[in-house]
């Protein structure tokens, strides 16, 4: 009897401990957003930081994706916060944030800026990329990365996703079933 209790209790964590596990964030996805230097007065390429206008033109694929099922949005889309420094860089949280609910800390830059001046009718040029952290509810959080790069005043912001991170509940529960499941083996033998 305490045997089939022992398996019972097991098994009811192990239950949970996979409903507890959202998935990881998949899919890929841009924007663009107007961009202008922090410091009045420069060209895109001399910024020492960047100030956003409002997300638009988001699109996201592949249609049977977490990111994919956002679809896509035209105007209006969201809101990007500035990143005030480029140089001595500090986290930006969150970075944007947008109308379908998905949002994205940054909190690292993984290179130099990219700087490009305007030379023979070739507009000035400016490339961040970064990492951090995608928000979207019903799915866990999830590293990725992204690049930010600016010519003129037209944005393009490119995103990808990165293995998910595990919620500590899910780590709580999936330890707990494998100690019953151990003591339960431990009574048999």
């Amino acid at each position: 009897m305490k045997l089939r209790a022992g398996l019972a209790v097991a098994a009811a964590f192990v239950g949970l401990s996979a409903s507890a596990y959202a998935l990881p964030i998949t899919g890929s996805f841009q924007f663009q957003a107007a961009a202008t230097p922090v410091n009045a007065g420069v060209t895109i390429d001399m910024a020492s930081g960047l100030n956003f206008g409002s997300v638009s033109n988001f699109s996201a694929s592949p249609a049977g994706s977490a990111i994919g099922a956002l679809g896509s949005c035209a105007a209006n889309c969201g809101t990007i916060n500035s990143i005030a420094n480029l140089n001595n860089f500090s986290k930006v949280v969150p970075l944007f944030t947008l109308n379908n609910g998905l949002s994205f800390d940054l909190t690292s830059l993984s290179t130099s800026p990219i700087r490009v001046a305007a030379a023979n009718g070739v507009l000035a040029s400016l490339s961040v990329s970064g990492t951090g952290t995608y928000h979207l509810a019903g799915f866990n959080d999830t590293f990725g990365s992204f690049t930010i790069t600016t010519t003129g005043t037209n944005t393009y912001v490119s995103l990808a996703m990165g293995q998910a991170i595990p919620e500590p509940a899910s780590l709580v529960l999936v330890g707990g079933s494998l100690a019953a499941l151990g003591m339960v083996r431990r009574r048999r033998a």
